[in-house]
């Protein structure tokens, strides 16, 4: 990524496909925040995670918290 409007991009293209997965349970929640985590680039993730404290880290991140990171992140 390399603005916060790509970030915004992203995230809208990724709901579009993902929400008729989520209402037909097709898709789980947590399956849908791995997804999301894993369109962005290996670089990205490193900046997206040195916003995170190392405990939050160990577990899956949830879409909302990646997408409002990644937006911060690339708004500077």
């Amino acid at each position: 990524m390399s603005s916060e409007d790509n970030v915004i991009k992203h995230y809208n293209r990724f709901l579009d496909l993902a929400d008729p997965l989520l209402d037909s349970y097709h898709l789980k929640d947590e399956e849908c925040d791995t997804l999301f985590w894993y369109g962005f680039h290996p670089e990205d993730h490193a900046m997206i995670l040195d916003w995170f404290h190392p405990q939050q880290t160990r577990t899956y991140l949830h879409l909302k918290q990646v997408f409002c990171t990644a937006c911060a992140i690339f708004s500077q």
